[in-house]
């Protein structure tokens, strides 16, 4: 029985203790109060604790511009990091950081007599070698100026013998002959003219010289008035017109009769001389059948380049045309095959390279604008466009990307290779777009929705959004106008200034910074 009791007291003082705790529980939500220390509350808890506070932010209409952002590193047009190929002490350095250098340029060069005995043995190897494939490539010369000869010979042969033959067949077609005693015939009517008319000159006494005036006295107009005077014009005509008679009966006797034997004796004298001469070209072209082949050619290059090889294995020689932007090698010391020497850089372009996934690879094209912010760099942005996509996708750990590079188009002294950049490339662009924060969206049930305040009334909106970048969030639908004013617990500057507002007419001097 007594047991019974002190059970009964202690269940009794239990539910006095719940009831004491419940009241203060009570009394500490009502206050507001917490037992936990401001300092021990999580940074975004301490910052955002405070309930009365709201920013009234009004729809504006401006530019919004969607892009996607990626990270990489900065990376020359070309790098270049030369090692030694084989074991000397150094001898010179020609170079130091920053110098310009071309392509093939010498750098620096181990001591000859530091080197391997295959290494001395080398360059006599190449001298040899290029004075054999010098050979091999002046007899190649000679062998092509040979057979170009030889098919001008050929040629000239045929043409003679088709004028040999042609002797032995008519020299025209009846056609032919027929015009040619036609043009004979007219030559010889005109020249009978002209004699007759050169005769009665001579019958008047006309002086070898005269004018017009001399002719009309003489009471005669000859030749129906032809301003020509005189006996001399007169005879010109009768030795022109002889001229042309004897032409003109040669040329009808030519092609009307038969080669005679000066002839036959002159064709068959060419053909011997362009035989002899083909014959002579010929033996000349022939003479190159024993010439190296073409796989021997080769082989003389690939010991000419072997031998190069072996040689300019003491040299560090430029890749190409860059500056220099590193120089380990040392004069005096001895160094090992694999050492480095010196690194040579292409700065003329300035690369970011990038992994595009398959899902953004469709936004992106070649006019997309191109902004870079470089971590190490503060206040800069840097302008560039996209400069290559890669044809052909890579997997890395499941996730199927394409490789891009993006160019610096505004580069300084200040970009070094290896230095994180954040990429910012424009997709979409919409002008004249109704924009709001985002701090201002709740979400109720997935739907968008915003607070609009009316003096001292509060109205709940539901919203259809589009795009957004940067904080700020475009509203395709929802009864809102521009000017109207949205309640929100925050805001930043950089949101502000997207809006096109001024952070000074809605921010303190300490929530600025």
């Amino acid at each position: 029985m007594t047991k019974m009791l002190l059970k009964t007291e202690r269940i009794k003082a239990l539910r006095g203790l719940i009831a004491v705790l419940t009241l203060l529980v009570s009394v500490l939500a009502l206050t507001s109060c917490s037992l936990i220390p401001e300092s021990l509350l999580p940074r975004e808890q301490t910052e955002s604790y405070s309930p009365l506070q709201e920013y009234q932010i009004p729809v504006t209409r401006g530019t919004i511009k969607s892009s996607l952002s990626f990270v990489g590193n900065l990376r020359y047009n070309q790098s270049s990091t030369m090692t030694w190929k084989t074991d000397g002490v150094i001898d010179k350095v020609y170079v130091k950081v920053g110098d310009t250098v071309k392509k093939g340029d010498i750098l620096a060069e181990l001591a000859p007599d530091s080197l391997s005995s295959n290494i001395l043995l080398a360059e006599k190897n190449m001298i040899e070698q290029q004075e054999k494939l010098e050979d091999v490539r002046e007899s190649e010369a000679a062998r092509m100026q040979a057979y170009v000869t030889l098919n001008e010979k050929e040629n000239a042969l045929v043409q003679a013998k088709l004028a040999q033959e042609a002797l032995y067949y008519p020299r025209a077609t009846r056609e032919e002959m027929e015009i040619a005693w036609d043009k004979y015939a007219l030559a010889h009517l005109n020249f009978n003219y002209a004699k007759q008319d050169y005769d009665f000159i001579v019958s008047m006494n006309y002086p070898w010289e005269g004018s017009e005036p001399e002719r009309w006295r003489n009471g005669r107009k000859i030749n129906g008035g032809d301003i020509r005077s005189g006996r001399e014009r007169k005879f010109e005509d009768y030795v022109n017109t002889y001229n042309e008679l004897v032409s003109t009966y040669e040329n009808y006797v030519w092609t009307a009769g038969r080669p005679t034997d000066t002839e036959y004796a002159v064709a068959q004298g060419n053909v011997a001389v362009a035989q002899m001469e083909y014959d002579k070209a010929l033996e000349d072209y022939l003479s190159y059948n024993n010439m190296p082949r073409e796989k021997d050619v080769q082989s003389v290059a690939l010991s000419l380049n072997s031998a190069e090889s072996v040689y300019n294995s003491r040299f560090i020689l430029a890749p190409f045309d860059g500056v220099v932007t590193s120089v380990d090698a040392v004069e005096s010391y001895y160094v090992k095959r694999g050492a480095e020497a010196l690194r040579v850089d292409d700065l003329s372009r300035i690369y970011v390279p990038l992994s595009i996934p398959e899902l953004d690879i469709s936004s992106l094209s070649y006019e997309n604008a191109v902004t870079i912010k470089v971590d190490a760099i503060k206040n800069k942005t840097y302008h560039g466009h996209l400069y290559s996509i890669s044809d052909a996708s890579t997997l890395s750990e499941n996730t199927t990307a394409f490789s891009a590079l993006v160019l610096i188009d505004d580069p300084d002294d200040t970009l070094w290779a290896g230095l994180t950049a954040e990429v910012s490339l424009d997709v979409h662009e919409k002008n004249d777009a109704l924009l709001i924060p985002d701090s201002a969206i709740t979400y109720t049930d997935g739907n968008p929705h915003v607070t609009v305040v009316k003096g001292s009334e509060r109205l709940t909106k539901e919203i259809s959004i589009g795009m957004f970048s940067n904080g700020v969030t475009e509203v395709i639908s929802g009864n809102l106008q521009e000017g109207d004013l949205l309640a929100m617990p925050s805001i930043s500057a950089d949101v502000l200034t997207a809006l096109g507002l001024d952070p000074s007419e809605y921010l303190s001097r300490e929530s600025r910074h």
